[in-house]
């Protein structure tokens, strides 16, 4: 419900009430800032700069991949060798896989 139906926006009160809205707003935006950067720099600490060429031969993690038959318990967790047939964008390449 709208402040103004509630309060009239003249009162002491009114004004009060919106300013504390807007610092718990502005208090909020930066702890979300402050959590974000946090995560940014978790996130990278894992991340590693990793240079392949066309040509290469590189495992597939079969993590996403649908089973064809069996448990995903008992499947393998990578798949390959597979050559690298082109980069895509810098974090994925276009392999060539079986038929």
């Amino acid at each position: 419900m709208p402040l103004d139906l509630v309060l009239p926006l003249d009162s002491p009160h009114a004004h009060s009430t919106l300013e504390t809205r807007a610092a718990v707003h502005r208090k909020v935006l930066a702890l979300q800032e402050q959590s974000s950067r946090r995560m940014k720099a978790q996130a990278d600490a894992k991340r590693r700069d990793v240079e392949l060429q066309e040509g290469q031969r590189v495992w597939l993690s079969t993590a996403h991949l649908p089973l064809r038959e069996g448990t995903r318990k008992l499947a393998e967790k990578w798949t390959g060798p597979y050559r690298i047939a082109a980069r895509v964008t810098r974090e994925a390449w276009r392999l060539e896989l079986p038929p």
